[in-house]
């Protein structure tokens, strides 16, 4: 389940910044950039259960050549 998200569409963020929040079994797992770039879309809501393998958030690299 996403518990919060730190971004919004069209936002700048850095490899390793802090993207989106979700819950597991009690735990909580904050999900990171894997790319500095800007968000090029956001697929969910906070506390909505999300399917494993889903795309939650879209990153577009600094360098335009990379969506990840």
């Amino acid at each position: 389940m996403v518990s919060q998200i730190f971004v919004a569409v069209g936002d700048a963020v850095e490899k390793g910044s802090a993207v989106l929040q979700m819950e597991a079994m009690k735990l909580v797992h904050t999900l990171t950039a894997p790319v500095s770039g800007h968000i090029a879309a956001i697929s969910c809501m906070p506390a909505i259960t999300v399917p494993a393998g889903a795309v939650l958030v879209e990153i577009v690299s600094a360098d335009g050549g990379e969506k990840v």
